[in-house]
This record gives structure tokens, C-alpha cells and sequence, in this order.
């Protein structure tokens, strides 16, 4: 049981690393705020898929 709380605690740090990188590019390349983009669900799919947060700001952005 404690395995996977540490699984779940460092994939939820990931994926918060991973919407703040996301959110610094889209503001400083495009001045997109992230929320106003798309939703949680989203991001996190594309995260599971293994996408860049830059190479989801591009698509995002597009």
C-alpha cells in the first residue's frame, strides 16, 4: 500500500511540474493563459502520453 501512495504522490508532483512548465511557456510565447485553453482531463491524458509540456503548448497555441 505504501508503494503505490509514493506511485500516486510522484505522479501527481509530475503532473503538477508538468502544468507549470506548460503554463510558463504558453504565457511567455503567446501570453495564453493555460486555463482558458483547456481542461484538466486533457492535460492529463497528454501527460500520460508522455508529451513535452513545450510540445503541448504548441498545439495548444496553434
Amino acid at each position: 500500500m505504501f508503494i503505490s501512495k509514493a506511485a500516486s504522490y510522484s505522479s501527481l508532483a509530475g503532473f503538477q511540474s508538468f502544468k507549470k512548465r506548460l503554463r510558463e511557456v504558453l504565457i511567455v510565447n503567446w501570453d495564453i493563459n493555460l486555463d482558458d485553453c483547456t481542461d484538466e482531463a486533457i492535460l492529463l491524458r497528454l501527460y500520460h502520453q508522455g508529451e513535452s509540456p513545450d510540445f503541448v503548448a504548441e498545439l495548444l497555441a496553434s
